[in-house]
């Protein structure tokens, strides 16, 4: 099925197993590469080599597969266990990442669907 963007499933673990929490097309990322500042007496001009990289991910429109998976990563932050990002971008491979919970919103609007929003923090990169 051909698709546009990225396709994204979110794992937690149950205390047993991963569990699958849910699933989003479409990916906000963030990465960056922290510099470090090289300065010499002799020079005028500040230098910088590369330092550690970060990677931030946002899901804005977690479907949410059930109460086991939802309840999951509520543990996970509150525990600050690893969590499992699986995404495929459009005609690429599937890539795999952990990552910590930063933050998950839920909102419960009158007469309409709940939406369920999570910041994640990458650990390591993706492989």
């Amino acid at each position: 099925m051909p698709y546009s963007g990225s396709n994204v499933l979110l794992w937690a673990h149950n205390g047993s197993e991963y569990i699958e929490v849910g699933y989003q097309t479409g990916l906000s990322t963030e990465s960056s590469t922290n510099l470090i500042e090289l300065r010499y007496k002799n020079k005028k001009h500040v230098d910088f080599i590369p330092g550690k990289d970060d990677g931030k991910l946002t899901l804005e429109a977690l479907h949410v597969v059930s109460d086991a998976g939802l309840q999951a990563l509520k543990d996970a932050r509150k525990n600050q266990r690893k969590v499992l990002i699986q995404r495929r971008e459009a005609g690429g491979p599937t890539e795999t990442a952990e990552a910590l919970v930063e933050s998950i919103s839920v909102e419960n609007p009158d007469d309409d669907a709940p939406t369920v929003s999570v910041e994640l923090q990458l650990i390591g990169d993706w492989a």
